[in-house]
């Protein structure tokens, strides 16, 4: 059975409920804005009072934009049940929001502030039916370092697939954790359609092949376990009210 296949009845209920969706515009952030990622983690039951709370933080106007995300079924191993990426206008808006959910979120959703490294591209419409792939990673090394580590290795592989025309846009964010450790890494990847998700592993093998032509890539590709651990990675679509 094909993704399509799979996923046609989660598509269709998240046609029938997009008044409930706002997009974040990730390609052309403000330089003042702030970010913050919350995540219910597999096993959890509640995205549905996750949903609501972000729709009364927009119409509060706590929160600017917001893209929430919930995992499709039929996976093997997922990273969230559902992700919500948080945009504020600025560190006073995060901190206010902050101080009131706070109260509002419960101890099954992890909450980090976070940095918006990269990204590019804009997001499909939602009636094209876009897909996305969420990646988690643990941090390493520097913020500083997985920046550099983001721009010579994962834009250019995101690009490759840009190019193609599969891929509509693509994000990459580094949480703050509360004490000394790295961050999570949290990587966005948004396919046009279904179609388009269907072709993501041709085009990343042929696309591959040309960039190990590039010595900065090819490098960081040799090296890349020293950088990050790759956690997990989930295909999940826009969420809507069950």
């Amino acid at each position: 059975m094909t993704f399509l296949n799979s996923t046609r009845r989660t598509f269709t209920h998240g046609l029938a409920a997009m008044g409930l969706m706002y997009a974040c515009a990730m390609a052309h952030a403000a330089p003042d804005a702030a970010y913050a990622i919350v995540t219910l983690d597999a096993s959890s039951k509640s995205a549905s009072s996750l949903l609501s709370k972000v729709e009364a933080w927009r119409k509060q106007g706590l929160v600017s934009g917001a893209q929430t995300l919930s995992a499709t079924p039929q996976q093997d191993k997922v990273g969230f049940s559902t992700v919500a990426v948080l945009n504020f206008a600025n560190e006073k808006a995060y901190t206010q929001w902050q101080a009131k959910a706070r109260n509002e979120l419960g101890g099954e959703a992890r909450v980090r502030r976070a940095d918006l490294v990269r990204a590019e591209g804009k997001a499909a419409p939602a009636s094209a039916r876009p897909v996305y792939v969420v990646s988690f990673y643990d941090s390493l090394v520097s913020a500083a370092d997985y920046k550099t580590y983001t721009d010579l290795y994962i834009a250019p592989n995101m690009n490759s697939q840009r190019g193609s025309g599969i891929m509509a846009d693509y994000a990459m964010y580094l949480e703050r954790e509360p004490d000394s450790a790295k961050g999570r890494a949290v990587l966005l990847m948004g396919y046009k359609d279904p179609a388009s998700f269907e072709r993501r592993e041709d085009v990343k093998r042929q696309g591959s092949a040309k960039l190990l032509e590039n010595a900065d890539w090819k490098r960081y590709n040799d090296i890349k376990k020293s950088i990050r651990i790759h956690t997990s990675e989930t295909v999940a679509v826009n969420a809507v009210q069950p």
